[in-house]
């Protein structure tokens, strides 16, 4: 059996919620082409999609961060 760690993508709100919305696949792509999908499975879990000019070897991210300047 194959210890697969939990991984998820968490929103933090300004007014300090989150929202946890956690993965249960995440597939690489060979394309020229830049890209992150993201979408959300019908058991209610979600799908992250990358391509390999991106992310080469996701086992190596530790977290996203998105970056909001005002």
């Amino acid at each position: 059996m194959t210890n697969n760690p939990k991984r998820s993508i968490i929103i933090k709100y300004k007014n300090g919620n989150t929202k946890e919305l956690e993965l249960s696949k995440a597939t690489l792509i060979k394309t020229n082409d830049q890209f992150m999908r993201l979408d959300q499975l019908k058991d209610g879990k979600w799908r992250l999609i990358w391509s390999e000019g991106l992310i080469k070897d996701f086992t190596q991210v530790e977290c996203f961060n998105i970056q909001r300047k005002e």
